[in-house]
């Protein structure tokens, strides 16, 4: 699409709501475990497939059987979506994506910066930087990296 067809599309689509911008994180085995844990400490409602639950299980090796096919963690802002299956050329992790948890409530960001942390792999303290927010980063124990921001009403878009 070029610049031109692009912006005529932004324009008619200005006042309809927006798709949504939701995590997708891939695992390598241990999807349920992590998605259960961020539940735990995010609440919400959350939903899980595995290949065992698929209609095919029975052409499957039985070590695979419990890998997620699809999983679904849902709750007032946040849509985090998980899986175990990865392409043919593998998993491979780094740290160029983050996920940012941000709130104008500094007691729940607290709250979810301490759940989350728990066997965290490196942690950066919630602290208040020069202009007055709080922030903070940790690597969790699934090897996702967090962000960690207070935000303030008039600041949000």
């Amino acid at each position: 699409m070029v610049f031109g067809e692009r912006l005529s599309f932004l324009q008619h689509v200005k006042y309809r709501p927006m798709a949504e911008l939701c995590v997708h994180l891939t695992f390598n085995g241990n999807c349920g475990q992590a998605m259960r844990f961020y539940h735990e400490c995010l609440g919400g409602h959350l939903s899980v497939q595995t290949l065992e639950d698929s209609p095919h299980a029975a052409e499957l090796p039985f070590d695979m059987q419990k890998y997620v096919v699809t999983s679904r963690l849902i709750r007032r802002g946040i849509r985090i979506n998980g899986s175990d299956l990865v392409e043919d050329e593998g998993l491979s992790k780094g740290n160029s994506v983050s996920i940012s948890l941000e709130s104008t409530n500094e007691e729940e960001l607290s709250f979810y910066y301490r759940c989350l942390s728990q066997e965290c792999i490196s942690s950066r303290p919630l602290t208040k930087n020069h202009w007055g927010q709080i922030s903070g980063s940790i690597t969790d124990k699934f090897g996702v990296h967090w962000l960690f921001i207070s935000t303030s009403s008039e600041n949000s878009l």
